[in-house]
């Protein structure tokens, strides 16, 4: 709705309304790519000025990004993991325009809620995080937001503004860039925070989608961290994956549904399936997690 500032609305009405990170990630690295199929400055130019309107939000303090500085709810005053969906477009972004700037607000943007998100005592990372405090913040009832705790597990409505496994591939992504033990604890924390309550543990059902992300993320921890037992949980979440999910024949979005629906990313899970299978060396080349 203003481009000379990037501003962006979720709604294609062109008013200002819900600036949500989410959106604002996935037209950053939109435009991105646009730029490299045609060369068009403008791609690349708007790209920046949609992440900066996002990054130029964080409080000055904390240095959190608020889910959408413009809409006036409950998400203009807290951060989620959404910021992880959000950072890994814009790393995506910053490698196909080789733009050093997308990568620099990825990675502040994520060492603020990573320094503030973490919950020692129940080895879980915050559902949500008041920007002006850094404090967590604990939802009164369920609803259309993130639980006190980021679960990647968690099956309540989608979207609900939580992406802890967008996050954790983020945080892998960027010590797999920087070799900062930063980001190298952010992932040994979500590793346990992940297997903490995982299906094969006797965690709750789950999506095609959550598996193979899981998966993938276990994947790309391998040939980074040293971390003998990751062999045997890799395996035993995807033998449980294909126990849950396939049935006469097909695979299911969600255990014991007889339905397949796309929505639920069984095709995430095949692509995580086939990284398992292959061992390609190089699980960062996947653009699709």
């Amino acid at each position: 709705y203003d481009p000379v500032r990037g501003a962006f609305n979720r709604h294609d009405d062109g008013k200002k309304g819900h600036a949500f990170l989410e959106a604002g990630g996935i037209l950053c690295e939109s435009l991105a790519w646009l730029h490299t199929k045609t060369g068009e400055a403008e791609y690349r130019d708007l790209a920046l000025r949609i992440a900066r309107y996002s990054f130029h939000h964080r409080h000055p303090k904390t240095g959190l990004v608020p889910n959408d500085p413009d809409g006036g709810r409950w998400d203009s005053l807290v951060c989620t993991t959404e910021i992880g969906l959000w950072a890994r477009s814009l790393l995506r972004a910053a490698d196909l325009l080789r733009e050093p700037e997308l990568q620099r607000m990825a990675e502040e943007a994520l060492r603020a809620y990573l320094s503030a998100g973490w919950d020692n005592k129940s080895e879980q990372f915050y559902g949500q995080i008041a920007i002006e405090t850094g404090y967590p913040v604990r939802p009164e009832t369920p609803g259309y937001w993130p639980r006190y705790h980021a679960n990647p597990w968690n099956n309540d409505q989608w979207p609900n503004h939580d992406y802890p496994l967008h996050l954790a591939e983020s945080c892998l992504i960027l010590y797999h860039q920087t070799g900062d033990p930063f980001f190298q604890e952010a992932v040994t924390r979500w590793i346990r925070a992940l297997l903490k309550e995982a299906p094969h543990r006797g965690g709750p059902p789950t999506y095609a989608e959550h598996y193979g992300r899981a998966l993938h993320f276990l994947l790309g921890v391998q040939p980074l961290l040293t971390d003998p037992s990751l062999a045997g949980e890799i395996e035993a979440l995807a033998d449980h994956a294909v126990s849950s999910l396939y049935s006469n024949g097909l695979f299911q979005g969600f255990p014991n549904t007889g339905l397949y629906e796309a929505v639920d990313g069984v095709g995430i899970l095949f692509l995580a399936l086939l990284r398992l299978q292959t061992g390609k060396p190089k699980p960062f080349e996947d653009r699709i997690f």
